[in-house]
């Protein structure tokens, strides 16, 4: 997971270790709430991709309503 400054935006990865290739990427946008995903293996089981699509749309988004410098899961200290 990482920020891409140059697109205004938040990105995911999945990588395949034994090839060391990149598989899947995600992208949400910060500009204008778009969401994406690029394939890049073919090979990429369907449940895979499921699995991965979910993941992004959870750990991408902005929380909604979030002060400066809180948990994104709503805990503390």
């Amino acid at each position: 997971m990482g920020s891409d400054v140059a697109r205004d935006g938040l990105f995911l990865e999945l990588w395949d270790r034994p090839s060391n290739e990149l598989a899947l990427w995600a992208f949400f946008s910060d500009a204008d709430g778009s969401f994406e995903v690029t394939r890049y293996r073919a090979d990429v089981p369907p449940e895979v991709e499921a699995w991965f699509q979910a993941e992004a749309r959870r750990r991408l988004p902005p929380v909604a309503n979030a002060e400066p410098g809180a948990a994104a899961d709503g805990g503390g200290t």
